[in-house]
């Protein structure tokens, strides 16, 4: 099983707070729950396969470690099209975040990825 670390920049509007050690964890809660919402409407294949994940605020935004099994580093291109923005605009799930400007920063394999 691989595990896979993604950091999405969070930029809140006016008004809300943003991401950080120190505040609310309700925004990160939220996101979760947008991110699990999207992420089982991936179709499993035999080279991708979601088996946990957990969202922890951060001062950059979001922390999403994402547990998965793959072949050939499927996993970090499915990721990638998940956590694009730019992709699920419109999207019902997504709407709640409408206003927030997300940047996905970076996706880190686990070192303990064989």
């Amino acid at each position: 099983m691989n595990g896979y670390s993604a950091t999405i920049d969070a930029c809140i509007p006016p008004g809300h707070d943003r991401f950080s050690d120190t505040t609310s964890p309700y925004p990160a809660h939220l996101l979760e729950q947008t991110v699990i919402s999207t992420a089982v409407a991936i179709p499993v294949t035999r080279s991708f396969r979601i088996t946990g994940r957990h969202v922890a605020a951060h001062p950059r935004g979001a922390i999403l470690t994402v547990e998965c099994t793959d072949r050939d580093r499927a996993a970090e291109h499915t990721l990638r099209a998940l956590l694009d923005p730019a992709r699920h605009e419109g999207e019902a799930l997504w709407r709640p975040f409408a206003a927030w400007n997300f940047t996905l920063t970076e996706i880190r394999p686990h070192p303990a990825n064989t």
